[in-house]
């Protein structure tokens, strides 16, 4: 077989890329499925609302002892009182309005409605400077993908040391996209409530979402460039580099100047192997009673439109900051609230299921097989040049392991360009968002690397 009959095969075997994990058998529409869902979502209401006010209760609870006995030290607490006095009063601390936010830092949002090959609409905005010329003949234009459980709004919720500001004022034609559902729940055939229009995982979002975003961009009739750079925080690199392989779409890197990926969720951390996540291994038939065969935790999302904007922020931060073992040390305490308003969006449980459940991500370590050089029937993730690429490591991030991917691509994917490696030993996974310094430590060198690999020969 050819190796482009190989590619043209296996981009519509998603389980080639991971024969162990139990896809979902084919669902039939009928009364059964409906009295099955129907029944998923009582079940799945009763465990998950009583898993999260459990864990709200410790988070509280570890907070206030950490407050009182083992309070970290904050090195940018000046930079802190700064930020709060030159602050506008009046300005909102959560609202689930990534348009306010924009507007506070002199930026509009144009927002666009997107179609994949596989029936789902999806939500993207082009951020503009509200004065002067946009001139996006000149811009090279930049696409910004977020995490498992996030949205695009984590690249605009740190004021002016949001990343996608930064780009936008450092001369980029900026985009921010949710993949599939976000707050988004929109399909040409399926209703939100119908389990098919809820059976992807992130394979789907590289096979499906990634294109569609990228045809989107450079189509635009006011770009010259026939490239983009892709800038992504955790899942959004797994996003990119599924899509980069020989599975699914290789030919994507023709398409791409350039990647940043910040905390590359590629290979799993130690936290995720916690007792917490225990709570997700189970067998398929188990996992859907206690996390339904929809939407994840869907109940507890629209909580956002009835509940105080704060009292809701405040519970997702003390809810993802205590299973993720996250720290904030290096934070602006005062942005908490916008920044964990938008968290978490619709999620399939399917989606869960392959990160963290039975054969998933987390039990072979990996998002796909390591390539082994020494064992003949292995072959490399990439079977093309990929774009370069350059990496943040999060010193103390225990949801990925950046080195081991750093280690991988160096001894065993000839064609992955890994230009830069940047390892930053005071970060945790969400500082290289929104870290204080993250504008010196992170956004500077990527606003570098999409520059250095923007121009020239990159125009139509």
């Amino acid at each position: 077989m050819s190796e482009d009959q190989d590619i043209e095969k296996h981009q519509i075997d998603l389980h080639a890329m991971c024969p162990e994990y139990k896809e979902l058998a084919p669902l039939k529409p009928g009364f059964a499925l409906r009295a099955k869902t129907t029944m998923f979502q009582i079940t799945s209401t009763i465990f998950s609302t009583a898993v999260i006010l459990s864990v709200l209760l410790i988070a509280l609870s570890s907070l206030i002892f950490n407050y009182l006995f083992a309070r970290k030290r904050r090195p940018y607490i000046e930079q802190e009182k700064a930020a709060k006095a030159a602050r506008p009063q009046g300005v909102k601390k959560a609202v689930p309005d990534l348009a306010y936010y924009a507007d506070l830092q002199g930026m509009v949002l144009a927002t666009r409605e997107i179609l994949t090959d596989d029936g789902f609409y999806l939500q993207m905005h082009r951020i503009l400077p509200k004065e002067g010329a946009n001139e996006f003949e000149s811009r090279p234009p930049v696409l910004l993908l977020h995490g498992l459980l996030a949205s695009c709004a984590t690249y605009c919720s740190n004021e002016d040391k949001s990343l996608a500001f930064y780009l936008v004022r450092n001369g980029f034609d900026v985009w921010i996209a949710d993949n599939r559902c976000g707050d988004f729940r929109k399909h040409t055939t399926y209703t939100k409530h119908d389990p098919r229009m809820w059976t992807w995982d992130v394979r789907h979002m590289a096979l499906y979402d990634l294109p569609a975003f990228v045809d989107t961009i450079l189509n635009q009739s006011d770009t010259k460039f026939t490239k983009l750079g892709l800038v992504a925080h955790s899942q959004g690199v797994a996003q990119i580099f599924m899509s980069f392989s020989r599975y699914l779409c290789p030919e994507l890197n023709d398409r791409v100047y350039a990647v940043c990926g910040l905390g590359p969720a590629v290979f799993t951390g130690t936290v995720l192997h916690s007792f917490f996540f225990k709570l997700f291994h189970w067998p398929t038939s188990v996992f859907h009673v206690l996390f339904g065969n929809t939407a994840v935790f869907p109940h507890l999302i629209k909580l956002r439109n009835f509940v105080p904007g704060s009292l809701y922020s405040s519970s997702a931060y003390l809810f993802f900051m205590f299973i993720f073992d996250n720290d904030d040390s290096l934070w602006d305490r005062a942005l908490i609230g916008r920044q964990f308003i938008f968290m978490p969006i619709y999620l399939s449980s399917n989606c869960l299921r392959w990160w963290v459940g039975k054969n998933s991500v987390n039990d072979r370590g990996c998002i796909l097989h390591p390539h082994d050089p020494n064992d003949p029937a292995s072959k490399p993730w990439f079977n093309r040049k990929t774009a370069p690429m350059a990496l943040w490591i999060g010193g103390k991030d225990s949801i990925v392991d950046g080195n081991k991917l750093v280690i991988y691509l160096q001894e065993n994917e000839p064609l992955a360009q890994l230009q830069s490696v940047n390892v930053i030993p005071d970060y945790a996974h969400l500082d290289t968002l929104w870290a204080l310094d993250s504008v010196e430590t992170v956004a500077s060198g990527v606003r570098d690397h999409l520059l250095r690999h923007a121009f020239p020969s990159n125009e139509k």
